[in-house]
């Protein structure tokens, strides 16, 4: 009768005598859900219920036990994994409510398994070595990259002491890291290994627990690169260094030797002036040492650690000269292939001299007589103040 009103519902069913039947179809077919009476001759419900259970090929399959005894063995049935209990007599429409509740739960279950499938397969094949890590460093690996990073250090079934495989000075690191990283502060470092490769760790703390999931990854190139940038960085530092100290002595005032009082008051005048932040006028015959005195303000001033940056404005074309001084975006005019920063902003936290100053064109000259009041200009092509 089950079997006939579950089919007149749209349900596929097959109805069988037996415990064994039961077990045959399942080994041999797909199933959704189980419906299983307690008492049947030769093997009950429960035996049968335990057996499916025991099955290897079945994941997960929800099984509601039927039965006309009283609610006394519900519990043992539920003991021995069953998902649902209804006592007969039952109403139908009450069988039908548990049947659709047990059906959506093998379909969240399926979805769960296909999910979980899918994140091994993705684990398993990534670039990235995947582990867990716990309080203590204890490693256990989750993928077969681990075996290829961390070489014979680590097989797949192994757990071991993250520690061991590090440099000795990178012990404490580590354990300021998991730390760190367990609390959801800083989650992602470098370290170096015994054999001294470089790797990288991104980590995120497994939720309810004091586990963190990394992922590790070899950067001893990269870091053996950016290692030598910087210390060719340092060592360009050092002779920028050198060079700004010898600069400065170049244009002390005890480099320029002169009795004449003329001069005397114009050493007098820069040093005043060095002080300030004020815009300085130099004016002079060609060759008389505008230049000179505009370097000599600079590198006696507060900003003489800053970069002095010169600009003939008689060497260069108007369309030209917009764009060196005040710089351009990409596309602000045909060649424009890049952004390029202007004379005033590399000039930034420093000096700029504008040699030449009067061979300007009178529309230079308005632009640069808003960034002489406020110091703020718009790159060519562009509206955004600089």
């Amino acid at each position: 009768m089950i079997s006939e009103v579950l089919s007149s519902r749209g349900y596929d069913v097959l109805a069988v005598a037996s415990g064994f039947q039961a077990l045959d179809a399942l080994k041999s077919n797909s199933f959704d859900l189980v419906l299983l009476d307690v008492l049947m001759q030769g093997m009950d419900g429960f035996e049968t219920l335990r057996r499916i259970r025991e099955l290897d090929s079945i994941t997960y399959l929800p099984v509601i036990l039927v039965t006309a005894l009283d609610a006394s063995h519900r519990d043992f049935g539920i003991d021995l994994g069953a998902d649902d209990y209804i006592t007969k007599p039952y109403r139908i429409e009450d069988l039908l409510s548990r049947i659709r509740v047990g059906l959506r739960i093998k379909k969240l279950q399926d979805r769960l398994v296909e999910d979980k499938r899918r994140m091994a397969h993705i684990v398993e094949n990534a670039f990235d070595a995947f582990f867990s890590l716990d309080a203590d460093g204890l490693l256990s690996p989750l993928n077969a990259r681990c075996s290829a990073l961390f070489r014979d250090g680590v097989s797949a079934d192994s757990r071991i002491s993250f520690h061991s495989l590090l440099a000795p000075s990178e012990h404490d690191r580590l354990s300021t890291f998991i730390a760190n990283a367990l609390a959801g502060k800083k989650s992602a470092s470098d370290f170096s290994l015994t054999d001294g490769r470089v790797i990288r760790i991104f980590s995120a703390p497994s939720a309810g627990e004091q586990i963190l999931n990394c992922l590790a990854r070899d950067v001893t190139e990269e870091a053996r690169a950016a290692e030598e940038l910087s210390s060719r960085a340092r060592m360009l530092e050092d002779k920028v260094t050198v060079l700004n100290e010898g600069m400065r002595d170049s244009f002390r005032f005890e480099s320029i030797i002169s009795r004449n009082a003329r001069m005397q008051a114009m050493f007098s005048l820069i040093r005043r002036i060095s002080g300030s932040t004020a815009t300085v006028l130099i004016t002079g015959e060609t060759g008389t040492g505008k230049e000179l005195v505009a370097k000599a303000v600079h590198y006696n001033s507060p900003v003489s650690n800053g970069p002095f940056v010169k600009v003939d404005c008689g060497a260069l074309s108007p369309g030209l000269l917009e764009s060196e001084l005040f710089g351009h975006i990409r596309g602000s005019f045909t060649g424009a292939i890049r952004d390029k920063a202007g004379r005033f902003e590399i000039a930034r936290g420093g000096t700029i001299f504008l040699d030449e100053i009067a061979n300007l064109p009178a529309e230079i000259q308005t632009r640069l007589l808003r960034v002489l009041q406020d110091g703020s200009f718009e790159p060519v092509g562009s509206n955004k103040t600089v």
